[in-house]
């Protein structure tokens, strides 16, 4: 007797997606497949929508959502696939998804996809098969940015948290356009009281600086090296040319530079 297919079920409308390309902008009709309003009828185009009120919250097509909780991890991929009603996806393999996920949803996505192409080649998922970074997650953050986008991301993924000029200056650029759009991108968060303010998601930052990057354009060791010295140089800069004595400042210089120097073997000078 042949085993019932499982059923993909999806308890919300939502599309998770790791750029913050706006798909309804009239402006980008023709650009790209599947762009525009005719496309995407009823989804903003603003990067923020309007506040949602009474009057229109029967209407509401969408909202932006932030990282899931470890309850709403594991409730997505109990409902994500099921089989007469219950979850596909057992416990255990959901406790460590769920565990290397960072709350990330996109994480949840290429799970439940490997999860299912191990069914196919006719093993039964194990835990062990998820315990691991997907170099998947690499390709679908790197493909969706600019050449510019990317070399930025990888330069910042050496820094503990940064800001525009800082991450500019990391990835040996000479306009800071690819560096503010890169912020713009839901995987760097930002803390408007930081000192430096934007940070990479973890993920994402073990994710670019860990696993296999099958790009064109993917960085050799001296690449990394070089971008390691540029964000040191920068650091060291930052510091000399405060208006005045900044003790906040100068530990968290030595801080990310002292890591820098450490994994890239780089004079104090």
């Amino acid at each position: 007797m042949s085993t019932p297919e499982p059923t993909h079920t999806r308890p919300v409308t939502c599309y998770f997606t790791m750029h913050t390309t706006q798909w309804a902008d009239p402006a980008l009709q023709g650009q790209l497949d599947y762009t525009g309003p005719a496309a995407w009828p009823g989804l903003a185009h603003t990067a923020v929508p309007a506040a949602r009120t009474p009057t229109g919250a029967g209407l509401a097509r969408q909202m932006l959502i932030g990282d899931f909780s470890p309850e709403d991890c594991d409730d997505y991929l109990a409902r994500r696939l099921t089989r007469d009603g219950q979850p596909l996806i057992g416990e255990n393999i959901r406790q460590v998804i769920t565990a290397r996920s960072h709350d990330l949803p996109l994480y949840l996505d290429l799970s439940v996809a490997r999860f299912l192409e191990l069914r196919r080649s006719g093993r039964t998922p194990q835990p062990g098969d998820f315990d691991h970074d997907f170099p998947a997650l690499v390709a679908r953050t790197l493909t969706d940015l600019t050449p510019d986008e990317r070399h930025v991301l990888r330069s910042v993924s050496l820094l503990d948290a940064f800001d525009v000029p800082l991450a500019t200056r990391a990835a040996g650029l000479t306009h800071e356009g690819p560096a503010l759009r890169l912020t713009e991108r839901p995987f760097v968060h930002e803390d408007p009281f930081g000192l430096w303010p934007f940070h990479l998601h973890g993920l994402i930052r073990s994710a670019v600086r860990n696993a296999d990057d099958t790009t064109d354009d993917r960085w050799t060791e001296a690449d990394w090296r070089q971008a390691a010295h540029r964000a040191f140089t920068t650091l060291g800069e930052q510091h000399d040319n405060a208006p005045g004595p900044d003790r906040l400042l100068l530990i968290a210089c030595l801080r990310q530079g002292l890591r820098l120097a450490r994994d890239h073997r780089l004079d104090l000078g």
